[in-house]
């Protein structure tokens, strides 16, 4: 059977029910009024971003937030934000993961050929793989640094003091 696609307004009434929360419970932690709530929940409306910070609070953390900055704002669709998807949480595990294997890929690029690429300006033929390990690699370590960031914000690993 085919996977049915998630509209952006599914997400609001998927995150309210992991939460194990009822429209009516939603609405009055996060200062939002029930009809509005489900209007939001059946696409009529587009939340404003002050709906989405108190549903945020209400359900979890900063995730909601991010994906309606990529997802719905339309400035946030301007620019090329990284992709958050607010019903899968980041691993802390796969995170660290992805960051070490890309070390390794950087490992393999001897410092002076890296000298080398950058001393006259201009990268060639010779050059090119190395550029591309290194730039892919620097790239991948950008998202996955972007997600530690996310995970860290979102308080789920971080011990409390």
């Amino acid at each position: 059977m085919e996977k049915k696609e998630m509209k952006n307004c599914d997400v609001y009434k998927e995150l309210r029910r992991r939460y194990d929360m009822s429209q009516e419970q939603l609405a009055e932690q996060s200062h939002i009024t029930r009809d509005k709530l489900g209007d939001i929940e059946r696409g009529k409306v587009t939340p404003a971003p002050e709906d989405i910070v108190s549903m945020s609070r209400s359900l979890n953390g900063k995730r909601l937030c991010r994906w309606f900055c990529y997802a719905q704002c339309p400035i946030g669709k301007e620019i090329d934000l990284l992709p958050v998807d607010p019903l899968n949480e980041e691993l802390l595990s796969t995170t660290m993961m992805r960051i070490m294997n890309e070390l390794n890929k950087l490992k393999s690029i001897d410092i002076n050929r890296l000298i080398e690429i950058s001393m006259d300006g201009v990268i060639d033929k010779s050059e090119m793989s190395d550029y591309r390990i290194l730039r892919d690699s620097l790239a991948e370590l950008g998202h996955a640094y972007g997600t530690l960031l996310r995970i860290e914000d979102d308080g789920k690993y971080i011990e409390k003091e």
